[in-house]
């Protein structure tokens, strides 16, 4: 079985009908998983589980990779938010520009965002011909 992961909100459960069975008594709303080969109920109900279990937390990633887990989200503007920060020694590779994405850190925006400025345009009247 294939594991995408958790999906955006709204997705639904994309998966075999013994999978969506037990997402639904389990509370899972959204996921995809694609199943490969033998399509025995005993089977995959075992490998969802394994699967569920075998799941890596943030703060293992963390320690894994030596780096901070920060996500962004819209009410906090383009500020990060610290998931999960690393146990030891932090990592001096820096990651592959590749899997970075490329994200503008403006604090005029920040202050927009918040609603501590306003733009300078706000007001402007302008003229009708």
């Amino acid at each position: 079985m294939h594991f995408r992961g958790s999906c955006r909100t709204g997705y639904g459960l994309h998966c075999h009908r013994a999978v969506i069975t037990i997402c639904k008594l389990i509370g899972i709303t959204d996921m995809y998983a694609k199943v490969k080969g033998s399509c025995n109920m005993l089977n995959l109900t075992r490998a969802l589980f394994l699967g569920l279990a075998q799941q890596e937390t943030h703060q293992d990633l963390a320690n894994k990779k030596g780096l901070y887990v920060v996500e962004f989200r819209e009410e906090c503007g383009p500020l990060p938010r610290i998931v999960a920060t690393p146990q030891g020694a932090l990592s001096t590779v820096p990651e592959p520009e590749g899997e970075i994405p490329d994200t503008k850190l403006d604090w005029d925006e920040v202050k927009v965002t918040q609603g501590l400025k306003s733009s300078i345009w706000a007001n402007v009247k302008r003229t009708v011909w």
